[in-house]
């Protein structure tokens, strides 16, 4: 999983093991209201998927010089 800022002075990347967890439950448990704009079916819906990383490394740069 990578991540660059808008001005392209860096990035951070996540080196993981990725799983989907199907369980109900723990989707409930870290549900907030707001979410319901972009997982219109909640945490019960079959439209979203719950992803447990397993970070091996984390790799961050920073290329902005002074």
């Amino acid at each position: 999983m990578a991540f660059s800022d808008n001005k392209g002075e860096g990035y951070a990347t996540l080196i993981c093991h990725a799983r989907p967890v199907n369980n109900a439950e723990k989707k409930r448990n870290i549900w907030k209201f707001g979410y319901a704009a972009f997982i219109p079916n909640g945490p019960e819906g079959d439209d979203s998927v719950l992803i447990e990383f397993t970070r091996q490394r984390i790799e961050i740069m920073h290329f902005h010089m002074k």
